[in-house]
């Protein structure tokens, strides 16, 4: 796996690493302790090696999933915690289909769904998180 960080991290007051994306195939498979604690790694790599100034480097998030076991929170909190991220984003749409959106003649489409349907899955992902990551790291 390569990774770059560009010159235009320099102008970013934040990045992401996304590895949370329903249309992306085989991306949500980085949210395996493995496979993110590899990939964090990688790209904190990257950004040791570039010239930040004196402010240093933008804050560092990942963004995760709404559709995770509680193994899977445990396993991105104990990651973050120990590579020390700066902050998670909770969360990217939902490929589950809620019963108040089911009979929606589009809800059968593949891609993530998004909006007051996913309010209480990524709440109550938020909440777990806080509780996972012992109140020390942000989540967006």
């Amino acid at each position: 796996m390569e990774v770059e960080c560009c010159l235009v991290a320099r102008a970013t007051n934040h990045e992401v690493i996304n590895v949370s994306s329903p249309n992306t195939p085989g991306l949500r498979k980085l949210q395996g302790r493995k496979q993110l604690k590899d990939l964090v790694k990688k790209v904190q790599g990257a950004r040791d090696e570039m010239q930040w100034g004196e402010e240093g480097p933008p804050p560092l998030l990942v963004k995760i999933a709404p559709d995770l076991s509680k193994e899977d929170l445990e396993d991105i909190a104990a990651v973050s915690l120990a590579l020390r991220l700066d902050g998670l984003i909770i969360s990217n749409t939902t490929i589950s289909r809620p019963d108040s959106v089911r009979q929606n003649p589009v809800a059968e489409e593949s891609g993530g769904l998004s909006g007051k349907p996913l309010f209480n899955l990524s709440t109550n992902m938020l909440k777990e998180m806080y509780v996972l990551t012992r109140d020390w790291m942000p989540a967006l």
